[in-house]
């Protein structure tokens, strides 16, 4: 089977770390800690798997998404944040987000996910 490709994008460098070393042996992983960055990955890398953090810097998650859905890239999307309130349930749909992931959550509660996305073929 072939592992999938995974960009995290978060502000927080060890998060990324730490996350990538996690998720290194069953997915081809990438890192970025800004919107910017993540775009010039996806430009010229098939992501089968987006999980972006809500709030950093300059680019937002959601502008982060926007952007990545206005240039017609389609890949699952995975959101995560601290702040419970952030997302509201009617830019899910419109961002087309699969899943909101509450800060902090554990490496294994992401890898979990992934592998169930993963063994639908989802993503």
């Amino acid at each position: 089977m072939d592992k999938k490709t995974i960009l995290i994008v978060d502000d927080e460098p060890l998060l990324l770390h730490s996350l990538r070393l996690c998720l290194k042996n069953e997915f081809h992983v990438f890192i970025a800690t800004s919107g910017t960055e993540a775009l010039k990955i996806i430009k010229r890398l098939h992501i089968d798997c987006l999980i972006t953090d809500m709030k950093m810097p300059g680019m937002d998650g959601l502008e982060l998404l926007e952007k990545v859905r206005n240039s017609g890239f389609n890949m699952h999307v995975i959101v995560s944040s601290g702040y419970i309130n952030e997302v509201e349930e009617s830019k899910f749909n419109k961002m087309k987000i699969n899943h909101f992931l509450q800060k902090p959550y554990s490496p294994i509660t992401l890898i979990e996910l992934l592998k169930s996305y993963s063994n639908n073929k989802s993503i």
